[in-house]
């Protein structure tokens, strides 16, 4: 259903009939299609199954979140973070076989010029973020350059250098040099150039970024382990050699930014992880919230609401005359679906009102504002098919009155 009708609680459960018995199961994923994602590539590492360093991380290191963002269905879109990236949805009603339905943001664009984005065209500005690139944190890494080392550099085209070695150093205050010594090191020839943002990428990074190798979709198999445009975006600086200390001790760093991520080439590490992905998530979290690790403001209050599963519901939680917007995803085209609510008692009501899934799969019923009347707490909204028996989990949160 597309239509803007707008229902109040009071009159849904006076539509609804009937008992039925409700579970929401904690998922440590916001959403199947973040889990998805972060399997194909290291699933296999969390099983043991390859030797190579991760893409995302071993797991999120946040619940969901819901941050402002013009474009997103409610103003806010749900997103997710992980050492490497962030996950993003900005459209949950849109086709969920896109590789592009789930992004990872520009953060380290964002980090560099000191913008937070908050829409296709709109910014939030504060200062370019001081956490290192590379190596241990800035407490213990005090010489080590940050994301605001670049904010100069980034903007700047540099010339086709195919076939040259990467030997130019950078220091924290931005100052560029060269070493003609780290040419020795391995892979560091020149690969390839983008004429898009006009950077050079050296051989060791390029064959990480082009790799094949195992991956899990549903099952294990062998084939290109990323799209580096979709994962990394395109490079916004060129390749510079950095000194920082990694585990307490300076090391030779080769550090590349990207505008989705950062790519390290250490030559002292083991062979699989010489060639790692920056922890940009981990860095963007702290720079946009604090080391202090506090939740975004749209989170802020709804603490302990369950995670959605299937689908989203925005606010997650707020005082009588919030209204809430439901989607939910992954049915059968067509079908009919079974709607039911449970309040903060365990008491569920579901029979009469049923809703029918979209051409794309996806169920977008009237949105629901609370009256005052509604017991206070959480409470769960379940979609069932009719024919496929998909099951999608929306919890949300019905708060006293200020």
């Amino acid at each position: 259903m597309k239509g803007k009708v707008f229902l109040s609680l009071s009159i849904v459960l006076a539509l609804l009939i009937g008992l039925l018995p409700v579970s929401l199961s904690a998922q440590s994923f916001a959403d199947t299609a973040f889990e998805a994602l972060w399997q194909r590539t290291d699933k296999p590492i969390a099983d043991g199954r390859v030797a190579r360093s991760w893409m995302w991380g071993p797991h999120p290191f946040t619940d969901a979140l819901y941050e402002p963002y013009a474009e997103a269905p409610g103003g806010s879109r749900l997103v997710q973070y992980l050492d490497k990236s962030r996950m993003e949805i900005n459209n949950p009603n849109g086709d969920r076989s896109s590789q592009w339905f789930v992004t990872n943001g520009l953060l380290v664009r964002e980090m560099v010029d000191g913008k937070v984005q908050t829409g296709d065209a709109s910014f939030e500005t504060r200062s370019p973020a001081q956490e290192t690139v590379a190596g241990d944190s800035a407490a213990v890494n005090p010489t080590c350059p940050t994301y605001a080392s670049y904010t100069y550099l980034t903007w700047n085209r540099a010339d086709s250098r195919m076939g040259q070695k990467a030997t130019a150093t950078l220091a924290k205050d931005g100052t560029v040099g060269d070493d003609a010594t780290k040419g020795g090191y391995s892979g560091t020839g020149i690969a390839y150039y983008e004429q898009a943002t006009g950077h050079n990428v050296p051989q060791v990074l390029w064959n990480m970024m082009n790799q094949s190798g195992l991956i899990y979709d549903g099952g294990y198999r062998t084939a290109k382990v990323i799209d580096w445009v979709f994962a990394m975006g395109y490079p916004i600086s060129e390749p510079y050699w950095v000194r920082c200390k990694v585990a307490g001790v300076e090391q030779d760093i080769l550090v590349q930014l990207f505008e989705r991520r950062v790519l390290t080439y250490t030559p002292a590490n083991a062979a699989g992880w010489q060639v790692e992905m920056g922890n940009v998530g981990l860095h963007y979290y702290t720079w946009r919230y604090g080391s202090g690790g506090a939740p975004p403001p749209p989170a802020a209050g709804c603490e302990g609401v369950p995670a959605d599963e299937n689908g989203s519901v925005t606010p997650k939680c707020g005082p009588p005359g919030t209204t809430y917007t439901f989607s939910a995803w992954g049915f059968t085209p067509y079908e009919k679906i079974n709607y039911c609510l449970s309040d903060p008692q365990n008491f569920v009501q579901c029979g009469t009102l049923v809703v029918t899934a979209g051409a794309d799969g996806t169920v977008t019923p009237p949105p629901l504002t609370s009256t005052g009347a509604e017991k206070v707490g959480v409470w769960l909204a379940r979609f069932v098919g009719v024919d496929s028996n998909h099951t999608a989990f929306l919890a949300f949160r019905i708060d006293a009155a200020p």
